[in-house]
């Protein structure tokens, strides 16, 4: 494994990079590894998935029940609209 040393970046450039590593809860060289192989072409496959994940099993029971009575009308279907 090479290891690189990269000089001059300037500060906005590094908040950004902070930043980014924060939102994707990642380190900063994972990142940089991550943008310069998507940028390159190279690397892994591992794609990014920027979804809603985070928010799975956040729900309580009762925001759970309420969805779900809200939502019982969205499985029932006419068999005549599929004629």
């Amino acid at each position: 494994m090479a290891t690189l040393t990269i000089r001059g970046f300037d500060e906005t450039l590094a908040k950004t990079l902070r930043g980014e590593s924060h939102k994707r809860k990642i380190s900063m060289n994972r990142l940089v590894l991550d943008i310069l192989g998507e940028a390159l072409k190279v690397g892994s496959s591992k794609r990014h998935f920027d979804d809603l994940d985070h928010l799975a099993g956040t729900w309580s029971e009762a925001q759970s029940r309420e969805f779900d009575d809200k939502v019982v009308d969205l499985g029932k279907f006419d068999p005549a609209d599929w004629k």
